[in-house]
């Protein structure tokens, strides 16, 4: 009767007071507002993830998997 939304991935930015945060989520919505506005839990669980410190020269972190508080992100953007 009901058809079921399958999950993909979408790469986005988020953006909170300390660090610009790139990788992908996996979810069902493909907008970055309904993905933020709907998580069940506290935080997001990003994947292959590149974090960079505003302002840093340095070179950015990189990792496998981060988790964000929603309540962090300032602002998100989709790619």
């Amino acid at each position: 009767m009901f058809a079921q939304i399958s999950e993909h991935a979408v790469a986005v930015t988020l953006y909170t007071d300390a660090y610009v945060i790139n990788g992908t989520v996996t979810s069902r919505h493909g907008r970055v507002t309904d993905i933020l506005n709907t998580a069940v839990e506290a935080f997001i669980v990003l994947s292959d993830v590149t974090m960079d410190e505003w302002g840093s020269t340095a070179s950015p972190v990189r990792a496998d998997f981060a988790q964000v508080k929603v309540k962090n992100a300032r602002h998100g953007l989709g790619n």
